[in-house]
């Protein structure tokens, strides 16, 4: 088993913890990003390995999407959507069923450019700052050092300051059956996968063009009808015997409307995304604030709030700048058309239609209420990816949600071991603040005696530099 030694080490790609990895080379020699992620083929080494070049497959998405990158892929991604929406206005109507199939290729299209480009650019931004990547399955051996896992065998890091930046995922509604799970429910990262799959859906080599491809034009909505996206004649109305444009399976290019689970930041996004699509879209949440229109007074007023804060923009409190990103979005996706409504989903079921043989899904709410819909995605609670990492073995005690707890500045009750991103818990509620000292007490004697282990090979160089770039 190989060793190798960091002054600081990064997990995940959060953007927090890539800004971080950035700030710690231009100070220390050694710093390494560890990518909890596998590829096959995926060579490692210094910064001259050309890990960039063998991104040019389905890999790009999964992996961003696993490592805190979501947000980014998301945002990317809806931005040129809707660039290429407005072009194609005059093309077709949206809503009609050519303009849904158009925008199902291109939105697969889109995404899988997107993911295969950002990650390559993270990469090489890293190799150019001097910047070890090292990809595998990680988890910690103690709090000093992490087992890597990769295609070379597994070799130890060991380094004076470790950063979780791993990101979270959607949990999945104990409402919703294992059957509906992925087959017209979805999580936010499932759906995107599924989305994605479309390009590659048939394979062969104009399926790896479509992700290579970074400068390939997008087509018009009544081009991708006509000719497919190998300019085949077809008419996808008639029928006439082309091949048709590449669209995901699973009953995507056949949905017309689309429900969405929670109204927060990824509810939002999703709902932009699935109104680009040409989907009739419902956004439920049970919260009647986060439902509740909102008025360019409004917006105003919070950017006002956020411009009159006496925090500096880099030390700005999350709660401030989520509440004006969520404004933001919740005003733009009531300007495209989604409908918002103040509920809550209690359990959701296929329903067959015999006559139609459409499967529309029956959501039942509060009261009894019934809601209906052939698209659902759930955007609701936050887990963190921390399991796989064996933080028990370090004594660093996770949420209910797996997420962890630190202070202001990012730092835990371990040691060393920092935190910062999505897999950061919220520290707002009096019952979080209840719940955390309870654990701190359970766990005192495990984290004393990991930490009176671990301190003497820690360097106060790198802690304070970490410390300064969470709060500077």
């Amino acid at each position: 088993m190989s060793i190798e030694r960091y002054h600081a080490v990064v997990i995940g790609l959060d953007p927090r913890g890539i800004d971080l990895a950035k700030a710690a080379a231009r100070r220390f020699e050694r710093v390494a990003v560890v990518v909890p992620e596998q590829h096959s083929g995926c060579p490692e080494g210094g910064a001259d390995a050309p890990w960039w070049n063998v991104f040019g497959d389905d890999q790009a998405l999964g992996t961003l999407l696993r490592c805190g990158q979501r947000a980014c892929v998301v945002r990317e991604t809806v931005a040129s959507l809707k660039r290429w929406a407005g072009a194609c206005d005059r093309d077709a109507p949206a809503g009609s069923r050519s303009y849904r199939e158009a925008a199902l290729h291109e939105a697969s299209r889109l995404l899988a450019m997107v993911s295969a480009r950002r990650l390559s650019g993270l990469l090489a931004e890293l190799c150019a700052d001097g910047i070890d990547v090292l990809f595998g399955r990680a988890e910690f051996e103690d709090s000093q050092s992490l087992l890597v896992a990769g295609a070379h065998g597994v070799r130890r890091v060991v380094a004076d300051a470790f950063t979780l930046a791993v990101g979270a995922q959607t949990a999945w509604p104990r409402w919703v059956e294992s059957e509906l799970r992925g087959n017209g429910v979805w999580t936010c990262e499932a759906f995107l996968e599924e989305l994605a799959a479309g390009t590659s859906a048939d394979g062969g080599d104009d399926a790896i063009a479509g992700i290579v491809s970074v400068t390939a034009e997008p087509q018009s909505a009544a081009a991708v009808c006509r000719g497919g996206c190998n300019g085949d004649a077809v008419d996808s109305e008639k029928g006439n015997g082309g091949s048709a444009a590449r669209v995901p399976t699973g009953g995507l290019q056949d949905a017309e409307t689309a429900v969405v689970v929670g109204a927060g930041i990824r509810g939002l996004e999703q709902a932009l995304l699935l109104r680009l699509l040409g989907l009739r879209v419902t956004v439920i949440d049970r919260d009647e604030d986060r439902i509740a229109p909102v008025t360019h007074e409004i917006l105003s007023r919070a950017v006002r709030a956020i411009e009159a804060s006496e925090h500096p923009p880099a030390r700005r409190p999350p709660a401030e700048t989520e509440r004006l990103a969520r404004l933001t979005l919740k005003q733009l996706a009531q300007a495209a058309g989604v409908h918002f409504v103040c509920d809550d989903v209690l359990g959701v079921e296929a329903a067959w239609s015999q006559s139609t043989g459409a499967r529309p899904l029956r959501l039942v709410c509060r009261h009894g209420r019934i809601r209906w819909g052939e698209i659902v995605v759930c955007c609701g609670p936050q887990v963190g990816r921390t399991p796989a990492l064996r933080l028990d073995r370090i004594g660093l005690l996770t949420d209910e949600n797996d997420r962890v707890w630190c202070d202001c500045r990012g730092r835990t009750w371990v040691d060393g071991v920092w935190a910062v991103g999505e897999v950061v818990g919220f520290r707002t509620s009096r019952e979080w603040q209840v719940a955390r000292v309870r654990r701190i007490d359970q766990s005192s004697s495990t984290n004393a005696a990991h930490i009176s282990a671990g301190s003497g090979a820690r360097k106060d160089s790198v802690t304070s530099v970490i410390g300064c770039e969470k709060t500077s």
